[in-house]
């Protein structure tokens, strides 16, 4: 190296200077993780809002069963109304695995253990069942300010589970039409269902 300077100076030519060699930038790729993040933190406030949807709908479906339950003690008490027999929908849930889903009549089908537990558990499934659908209806907008009106609307429709499933089920007909007053049966279900309502939307307003 000495020696080729040296020949540049004895030369009279000047030495070339070193140019610097420039580095690659690195640019941002916009890649995979950069884009993701976002996502990821949209889908997390997503999950958080539905999961408080789901618990604000479990509270509204236990307090709105247990108001109905409520309301049939009081009926047993002040009205003499026999208090319901949760065995017999808990036989007709325990008779399903098994293929049979209309009864001609449910109290003469085989017994089941545990039936009355399972009928227990399942009014209150149903329940927990109905205040998620209609918290996850009416979303979060009304759960911040709810109203009676969609609650009793809902309830009311749900009335068509027992018409036309569980009572044909259990052989009482449809609609309770096998009962000896089947009105009188229908009434007390829209009752009972008005009942459920006022329970939603007093858990919702929890």
């Amino acid at each position: 190296m000495t020696r080729i300077k040296a020949h540049f100076v004895a030369s009279g030519v000047a030495e070339p200077a070193c140019r610097p060699v420039r580095q690659p930038e690195h640019k941002p790729t916009g890649g995979w993780s950069q884009r993701r993040q976002p996502e990821t933190r949209a889908a997390g406030l997503e999950g958080g809002k539905m999961a408080e949807i789901v618990i604000a709908g479990v509270l509204m479906g236990v307090l709105a069963t247990g108001a109905m339950d409520l309301w049939a003690l009081a009926l047993n008490r002040f009205a003499g109304q026999p208090l319901p027999n949760w065995a017999m929908p808990g036989r007709w849930v325990a008779h399903l695995p098994r293929g049979t889903v209309f009864h001609d009549e449910i109290a003469k089908a085989a017994h089941v253990p545990g039936e009355l537990q399972i009928g227990w558990a399942f009014h209150y499934a149903v329940g927990i069942i109905y205040g998620i659908a209609l918290a996850t209806i009416m979303g979060p907008g009304w759960l911040a300010q709810p109203t009676f009106l969609p609650a009793l609307f809902f309830s009311i429709l749900m009335v068509g589970f027992g018409w036309f499933l569980l009572q044909p089920g259990m052989g009482l007909g449809w609609a309770a039409s096998k009962t000896p007053n089947p009105w009188k049966v229908r009434g007390m279900n829209l009752a009972a269902h008005t009942v459920f309502a006022l329970g939603l939307w007093i858990g919702a307003l929890v």
